[in-house]
């Protein structure tokens, strides 16, 4: 309910009648669910300058217990640590000091519980029917059958950031799908890009404002729309592509159990949650870890040395480093090795809150291979297949990526433009100018020139590539 005032002025010797500003409560407003023992915002809006007193009600016709009082009006809102209860009959009034004709009440009851859910709450497959989530929660559901559509509503204020995650669970292959929306149905983001196996699936927000908010969780191809669990399939085959599955074969992504979770990133002192080693040759190394930067700009060093006096240290490329959940940060190659030694290596990371230093890992370098020399290609690619013509030119294909040397390795140039993305998975060259590499979804990239440049060919099939031979220049067979 809205109360209007009318004010008496005396201004400038003359009597004006003119409508006063009231006070509006904001959130809650209805239709909410705090927990009990977070902290949640209350906002008004006024122009009063006077002060305000905040209570609630936990049943209709019961009395008011007081929050706050004496909270200037202006300040606009005010954190309310919510009280042990249980009561779907809530509600808050927000009233100014010296005058409680003015006044303001959440217009529907809202909902305090203690209860702490760990699964999803069937029924859940539509937005207003979903399961209740706080900061902090992880819950455990499942896709099922074929089409199940899960919802999920939690409270969010304004510039909270947010990070949402899923991941498949109990052996589960599901490639899930995160859409948050805002709470009058517009969609705000999506993890488009993010598919399980074997990452997370992860959506990183800043909230526009106070309210609720929905999550949308379904299998990856299911763009259906708010707020029902209708059923819309949209394959982005890029992102197939790049799990490597051909789309005649995914059938694992469609239902099985997963977890999800919401939490606000809150800034701290940096996290490492694991260390290991790569890469391992007879003089060289790199090294990587997992380090949650706790939404912080923060500095790497990876130390190293014979024992754990870590005299040795390399900086990783690209730092420093931001995220909202773990990422892993790699070295780059360690030179200089000792060949078939011991090591001990560790991580340190710092950022504004602290700094975290790992356990030592310990690895040791291969014996020397006799009669190899290593080289270095400078791409930092997955590298799959590759094909010599002589002992000096050659081609190696991968992860949309094809490079060739023509001075034995020991300098690589890329070919292949790249403006289309393929998983090349293997090449062959039936003579010393013609040659063909095999990939994702039907392509072909076929060079008459050595190698030195590209064009892209199709087989009509559809199908991944993984292979092919040719016994001249025209006549091959690919493998599919």
């Amino acid at each position: 309910m809205k109360k209007d005032l009318t004010r008496i002025l005396l201004l400038i010797g003359v009597l004006i009648s003119v409508p006063a500003s009231a006070v509006t409560l904001l959130t809650p407003n209805g239709g909410e669910q705090w927990r009990s023992g977070t902290s949640k915002k209350i906002t008004w809006s006024t122009l009063l300058t006077d002060n305000v007193r905040l209570e609630y009600q936990v049943e209709p016709g019961g009395g008011w217990v007081l929050i706050a009082t004496d909270i200037p009006a202006q300040n606009l809102s005010h954190i309310w640590l919510v009280p042990a209860l249980e009561s779907d009959s809530c509600r808050v009034r927000v009233s100014v000091i010296g005058n409680e004709t003015v006044f303001d009440v959440s217009d529907t009851t809202f909902v305090i519980t203690q209860v702490v859910p760990n699964t999803e709450i069937e029924p859940n497959g539509t937005a207003y029917t979903g399961t209740w989530m706080e900061y902090g929660d992880s819950l455990v559901a499942s896709i099922d059958p074929l089409g199940d559509v899960d919802y999920y509503r939690f409270w969010g204020a304004a510039n909270d950031t947010i990070v949402i995650w899923g991941h498949a669970e109990n052996g589960s292959e599901l490639g899930g799908r995160i859409f948050l929306y805002r709470a009058d149905g517009a969609n705000l983001t999506t993890n488009s890009g993010y598919l399980n196996p074997p990452l997370d699936q992860r959506i990183v927000w800043i909230l526009p404002q106070d309210g609720i908010y929905y999550i949308r969780y379904a299998q990856s191809t299911d763009w259906g729309t708010f707020p029902n669990r209708e059923f819309v399939e949209r394959l982005e085959q890029e992102n197939w592509d790049k799990l490597g599955k051909d789309l005649t074969t995914i059938q694992w992504e469609s239902s099985g159990d997963y977890s999800i979770g919401v939490r606000k990133l809150e800034p701290g002192g940096p996290v490492i949650l694991l260390v290991e080693g790569l890469d391992y040759y007879w003089d060289s190394a790199r090294f990587r870890g997992y380090v949650d930067t706790r939404g912080l700009p923060t500095t790497v060093r990876f130390e190293y040395g014979l024992s754990g006096n870590f005299d040795h240290s390399i900086v990783p490329e690209g730092g420093p480093f931001i995220g909202a959940g773990p990422m892993w940060i790699t070295s780059p190659i360690v030179d200089s090795l000792q060949s078939n030694t011991f090591y001990y290596m560790r991580m340190q990371a710092t950022n504004a809150l602290g700094t975290s230093i790992s356990t030592p890992y310990q690895f040791v370098t291969l014996p020397p291979a006799e009669g190899w020399e290593r080289k270095i290609s400078g791409f930092n690619r997955e590298f799959r297949d590759l094909h010599f013509i002589n002992e000096n030119t050659g081609v190696i294909v991968g992860d949309s990526l094809i490079i060739r040397t023509t001075d034995g390795g020991d300098h690589w140039s890329s070919v292949y433009p790249g403006t289309t993305w393929i998983n090349f998975r293997s090449v062959y060259f039936p003579s010393a100018t013609v040659g063909y590499a095999f990939g994702s979804y039907d392509h072909i990239a076929k060079t008459t020139n050595g190698g030195a440049s590209w064009s892209l060919l199709g087989t009509g099939s559809g199908h991944y590539l993984n292979n092919g031979f040719f016994v001249n220049d025209l006549l091959g067979w690919v493998i599919t």
